[in-house]
């Protein structure tokens, strides 16, 4: 399904958590940018069937998109529609291949088992790190009006980690 205003948002991870639950559990990202926190909301459980994600990572990825990434600017940036520039397109641009991607459970008990446990690890590498930048791909969403964020009250946060 095609999203209205696709985009990448380019900053700092602040912070993360995973949260579980049967429903529609996320893998929480704040990404700082610009002075303005975002939410990143990456979701780990299908609500389709088979509900678990496929997942791969490649430490020695290297794809011409990389080289294009430094060149974003900071926070979020609406991205055009067709192909070429710095959109994600999994299938048409070669990313990875998709042989290699497997299962994995959302959460499960233990250690490096699950992907909020994978996810966990790459980003919490990009947090100790201040050369590291986070670049997520997606369509940009506020959340519902009367949410309480996480992140600091003095700043209007644009997706912080909400509770009610």
């Amino acid at each position: 399904m095609p999203l209205a205003s696709y985009g990448v948002l380019a900053g700092r991870v602040v912070d993360r958590r995973a949260e579980g639950g049967t429903d529609s559990p996320h893998y929480q990202v704040q990404v700082r940018a610009s002075g303005v926190d975002y939410r990143v909301a990456v979701n780990v459980l299908s609500q389709l069937h088979p509900s678990e994600l496929l997942y791969v990572a490649d430490e020695a990825f290297d794809h011409p998109l990389l080289r294009e990434l430094p060149g974003v600017a900071e926070g979020f940036t609406l991205l055009p529609r067709g192909a070429g520039g710095v959109a994600l397109d999994f299938i048409r641009a070669n990313l990875f291949d998709r042989q290699r991607m497997r299962p994995v459970p959302a959460t499960a008990p233990g250690p490096d088992n699950d992907l909020a446990d994978k996810l966990d690890h790459f980003v919490g590498r990009a947090m100790t790190d201040p050369a590291a930048r986070v670049y997520a791909f997606g369509q940009r969403w506020d959340p519902s009006p009367g949410r309480r964020t996480r992140c600091s009250a003095s700043r209007r946060a644009t997706g912080c980690t909400t509770s009610t």
